[in-house]
């Protein structure tokens, strides 16, 4: 009896001689009263002496994925470049990118793609990761199909999904793996500054995720009051290597007669990458260690 196959009989045909050698022993011919074994993918024949097991491998589709030509095995969390699950740093707001993943029903009963949309992406970040071409929703024993899933950042930093592919085989539905992708884009802290007069203050520039090559970060003031100015950090050299390190941007700020504090806005700027502003406010001294306007005006 072999349970969920419809087996209605088992017949043995012919014996095994009880003396002489093993060849002269009459074959065993196995016959099944019962269509559904057309079905079978195989059945294992073992036994010695007068016992005999039959065991049959029950007929599945099953779900292989690849993406690179690279398995992508059912519940990765780890994602790789190799098999295009982790889609490398992309820039934020300017840049995307593709990947392409292939289907194969690796059982041997067709293999149904469950709904309309069956592969979709959930998690924290699912918004950064879009299908752009889902896979056909049948697949005959070894046929293949494939799908496509455009990466596009909308914050800067990592971002990470999980794609969910409903299917029909058993075990691995849906099918499931991790996926990530860099949003690269420029970070600053602090987004604002105040510098007091006749004296310098610095912010951070870096990188939001690793590019592939290297970065020049351009900094200037491109409004405000022109006693702010930039000391040190105008241009930013960022590499694979140091791309998460902070590097400073010294502002000064000139000491002046009025009682007033200006600002100015210092933008940064890279190739592919969206620009961003900081702003920076002069700030007073305390009024107790300012000098007089009369003496400031006897004593320019």
């Amino acid at each position: 009896r072999a349970d969920g196959l419809g087996l209605a009989a088992l017949v043995l045909q012919g014996q095994a001689g009880a003396h002489g050698d093993a060849d002269d022993r009459n074959d065993l011919v196995l016959t099944f009263a019962d269509e559904a074994f057309e079905e079978v993918d195989a059945a294992r024949v073992s036994g010695t002496g007068q016992s005999l097991s039959v065991e049959f491998d029950d007929p599945a589709p099953g779900i292989d994925v690849t993406g690179n030509g690279q398995p992508v095995a059912h519940g990765d969390n780890t994602p790789s470049t190799s098999d295009g699950t982790d889609f490398g740093s992309v820039p934020v707001e300017s840049a995307s990118r593709m990947q392409t993943f292939v289907i194969e029903n690796a059982g041997s009963m067709p293999l149904s793609l469950i709904g309309a949309t069956p592969v979709t992406v959930e998690g924290q970040h699912a918004a950064a990761f879009a299908v752009s071409t889902q896979p056909t929703n049948t697949l005959v024993p070894g046929e293949t199909t494939s799908f496509a899933i455009v990466f596009d950042p909308v914050s800067n930093g990592l971002c990470s999904a999980t794609v969910t592919i409903a299917n029909d085989a058993p075990d691995e539905s849906p099918y499931r793996f991790d996926v990530q992708g860099g949003g690269l884009g420029i970070l600053t802290d602090p987004a604002s500054l105040s510098v007091d007069e006749d004296r310098s203050a610095q912010f951070m520039v870096r990188l939001s995720a690793q590019p592939t090559s290297t970065t020049v970060v351009a900094v200037s003031r491109i409004s405000g009051d022109a006693d702010l100015t930039l000391e040190d950090g105008s241009s930013l050299t960022f590499t694979p290597i140091n791309w998460s390190d902070n590097q400073p941007v010294t502002i000064g700020c000139a000491e002046d007669v009025d009682e007033s504090a200006g600002t100015a806005i210092f933008r940064w700027s890279a190739t592919g990458l969206a620009d961003g502003d900081v702003t920076v406010s002069g700030r007073e001294p305390p009024r107790a260690c300012r000098p007089s306007r009369e003496y400031m005006r006897a004593n320019p």
